[in-house]
C-alpha cells in the first residue's frame, strides 16, 4: 500500500507543475528572415545543424525567389549569431533543406532544388568550402 501512496504522491506532484515547465522554446528573433519580393514574410524552414570543433552551425532553406543559404554560429545551441550567406551563387534559389558534412578538410553542401512550380524535388546540388561559413562553391551540375 506504501509504495502504491508513494507512486500517486510523484504522479500528483508531477502534474502538479505546469507543462511549460518541462519544455524549452529558444526566444531567438530572427532579424533577417527571408521575405519574398512583395515583402511578405517567409521565414526559416528545414534547419539543419553541424558541429565542427565544439562550435554548431544552422543552415536553412533559401526562399524561392532568391539564391543565397543563411548561416549562423553558437557554441550553446541557445545563443546563435548570425554569419550571413554562407552560399550566394545563383544556383541556390530555391535550394531545400541543405546539410553540411565535414570530409578530408573540406565541407561540403547538400540541397535540393525544386522544379519552377515550387511541387516537387527536380535535383540535388553539392557545394564546397574551405570553411563552415563559406562561401560554398557549386561542384555539380543540376540533373
Amino acid at each position: 500500500m506504501k509504495k502504491w501512496l508513494t507512486g500517486l504522491f510523484a504522479f500528483a506532484l508531477i502534474m502538479s507543475f505546469p507543462s511549460s515547465g518541462f519544455t524549452y522554446s529558444n526566444p531567438q528573433i530572427v532579424p533577417e528572415s527571408w521575405r519574398w519580393d512583395n515583402g511578405d514574410f517567409y521565414g526559416e524552414g528545414d534547419p539543419y545543424i553541424l558541429k565542427f570543433n565544439g562550435v554548431y552551425y544552422l543552415y536553412t532553406s533559401t526562399v524561392d525567389d532568391k539564391p543565397g543559404v543563411k548561416v549562423w554560429s553558437s557554441e550553446d545551441l541557445v545563443h546563435w549569431e548570425y554569419r550571413g550567406l554562407c552560399a550566394t551563387e545563383p544556383v541556390t534559389k530555391g535550394a531545400y533543406a541543405p546539410e553540411v558534412v565535414y570530409w578530408n578538410g573540406d565541407f561540403y553542401m547538400y540541397t535540393s532544388l525544386l522544379q519552377d512550380n515550387g511541387s516537387t524535388p527536380r535535383s540535388h546540388r553539392v557545394l564546397k568550402s574551405a570553411s563552415p561559413t563559406g562561401p560554398f562553391t557549386a561542384q555539380t551540375e543540376a540533373r
